[in-house]
């Protein structure tokens, strides 16, 4: 049994982490869609090379996390009677990283000019845009995790724990994809709700790619 590229993708994960929270923090927490027009534009105009940052870290990001996954599903996929859950993990994994891709794309058209260049309700228009991307990419994600969990459980392949804090880190991912219908309150578009769920799903990540890369070593 070759686990190499297990524990190369539980590397993978941790580099994923660190690249997808810097492209999240750095340009701070900006206004929720709820809030004026003019207020938002002003913070994506005060913020313009750290939104710009933040768009081209998704393309290094979606390549770590397509070998993650990878790793991932060579790892499920070494069990007997697969039952197709690791290859729909994979194919979530891969819909997750065409979407972020495009919210690179847009968040990055968003600011590469100012409000004042483009109009304000453009502008508005572009950053909800943004964050409807920024929610319904939960949706692919929360399947890749549950996929990937449900196998990890039905083979025996994870760890009890790691699959019992994928479902609370797959519910979180689904609820989180709920934002899209929300105009205000806790669940609101573009709030923080969202880095809340991009923590947990990053915390998930951490521990999984920790177990990958212990598996790796213990074969190696």
């Amino acid at each position: 049994m070759n686990l190499h590229t297990v524990r190369s993708g539980g590397y993978a994960g941790f580099a994923f982490v660190i690249v997808v929270l810097i492209g999240a923090f750095a340009p701070g927490i900006p206004p929720d869609n709820s809030r004026p027009a003019a207020e938002i534009a002003a913070y994506y105009d005060a913020h313009q090379f750290m939104f710009l940052l933040s768009a081209w870290l998704m393309c290094p990001g979606v390549i770590l996390f397509a070998w993650y996954a990878v790793g991932m599903y060579r790892w499920l996929a070494m069990a007997p009677g697969d039952e197709g859950l690791p290859l729909f993990a994979l194919v979530s994994a891969v819909i997750a990283g065409a979407m972020a891709l495009a919210i690179g794309a847009v968040s990055g058209a968003l600011v590469f000019h100012s409000s004042t260049a483009i109009g304000t309700q453009a502008s508005l228009a572009m950053t909800d845009l943004t964050s409807m991307f920024g929610v319904i990419i939960w949706a692919p994600i929360a399947a890749f995790t549950w996929g990937t969990v449900r196998s990890g459980a039905r083979h025996g392949s994870l760890p009890n724990w790691l699959v019992w804090t994928g479902y609370v880190a797959a519910l979180a991912e689904l609820i989180g994809s709920l934002s899209i219908m929300f105009t205000s309150g806790f669940l609101v578009l573009g709030g923080t709700f969202g880095f809340v769920v991009l923590i947990i799903f990053a915390l998930w990540m951490v521990l999984s790619g920790y177990v990958m890369i212990r598996a790796g070593a213990t074969a190696a």
